[in-house]
């Protein structure tokens, strides 16, 4: 059975509050989208590379985390990111929730499509590298 490398989950996972931040105060504003895909590249390859026998579990584990903290930052700091990020607080939440509420129900999904995504990431980058001594 495969284990999760943890420490190598937990240090790729730092990519999520440091995503959050520059989030919350529009240091990237217009280019979440392609950082965010950098981040996927980086924790998906990283992985493979680090942790190869455990490289798609480990993925999945540190996309999920880092997704979940951006998002729950994100959340806890509602006001400051509407105020940098105005065209998102134009948007319509649905079911009467407030804003920080419903971001916050909507972190795990975040964090469950980003771990999946590493994960692919990850299994492709296992291919693609030469066969090596497995960790």
């Amino acid at each position: 059975m495969v284990t999760i490398d943890w420490k190598t989950a937990a240090g790729l996972a730092l990519a999520g509050p440091l995503f959050g931040a520059a989030t919350i105060f529009a240091l990237i504003q217009g280019l979440e989208h392609y950082v965010a895909l950098a981040a996927i590249l980086v924790i998906g390859v990283a992985s493979a590379v680090r942790t190869r026998r455990a490289a798609m579990w480990t993925a999945f584990a540190a996309g999920f985390l880092a997704a979940l903290s951006a998002v729950l930052l994100q959340a806890i700091f509602i006001d400051t990111y509407f105020d940098n990020n105005p065209e998102y607080a134009e948007i319509a939440v649905p079911l009467g929730f407030s804003a920080a509420a419903w971001t916050t129900l909507f972190a795990p999904v975040g964090g469950l499509v980003m771990g999946v995504l590493c994960l692919l990431v990850a299994a492709i980058a296992k291919l693609v590298m030469p066969k090596g001594p497995a960790t």
